[in-house]
């Protein structure tokens, strides 16, 4: 945001929109809330309002996956609703989600949404180098690609939790809100990358 020119801002669902434009790019800027529900209500009010070519979604996770440590900068390619499903005497019992498939023009169950190929392409040519990691202590944190990430509307701390989605999703990340975003992004065929940055080990610190 800093080395974006804002040229004007709107109140979009009670929250601050900037509007601008970043290396020659029109950017709209905003906060999703906290939460499925806040960021599924947040993407489609600006793709209604400003249509947008593409949607970058970021901010923070809870690592899952071993690999994966606080200030790592993870981009999954895709992501899952992990409380979706029946819960039973057994417990959670996950399964896909009814979604329309603009590519079929057809209701379609999946679980997985995945993002964009040509802006997943785009950060696998970067370098680490361009962007300026500083140390954790005695690490230096690293640029994660690839794997799978999941979210619901609960945090994540709680070990035992924790291992279940690893074995269950293989997920390298947990947050509350990316697939949100991206099940209506795919269901609205908008392009979108989502970056998350590892703030703690969920159920570990």
């Amino acid at each position: 945001m800093e080395k974006m020119s804002i040229l004007d801002n709107q109140r979009i669902l009670g929250r601050t929109t900037n509007i601008g434009n970043l290396s020659g790019v029109d950017i709209v800027l905003a906060e999703s809330g906290a939460g499925m529900t806040n960021a599924a209500m947040t993407t489609q009010k600006l793709i209604d309002e400003y249509h947008p070519k593409g949607v970058i979604f970021i901010g923070i996770a809870g690592a899952i996956d071993n690999i994966v440590h606080i200030g790592d900068i993870v981009v999954c390619e895709s992501w899952v609703t992990h409380d979706y499903g029946d819960h039973g005497a057994d417990g959670l019992r996950p399964y896909g989600i009814n979604v329309y498939s603009p590519q079929l023009d057809s209701m379609i169950r999946t679980s997985h949404f995945s993002v964009d190929s040509s802006m997943y392409k785009a950060v696998e040519e970067i370098t680490e180098d361009v962007i300026p990691f500083q140390n954790i202590g005695e690490r230096t944190p690293k640029l994660l690609i690839g794997g799978v990430g999941v979210s619901g509307n609960a945090f994540i701390d709680n070990f035992k939790k924790r291992i279940w989605l690893y074995k269950t999703f293989k997920a390298l990340i947990v947050d509350k809100e990316s697939a949100a975003v991206a099940q209506v992004c795919s269901v609205n065929d908008i392009p979108f990358i989502v970056f998350r940055s590892a703030s703690d080990l969920a159920g570990g610190s």
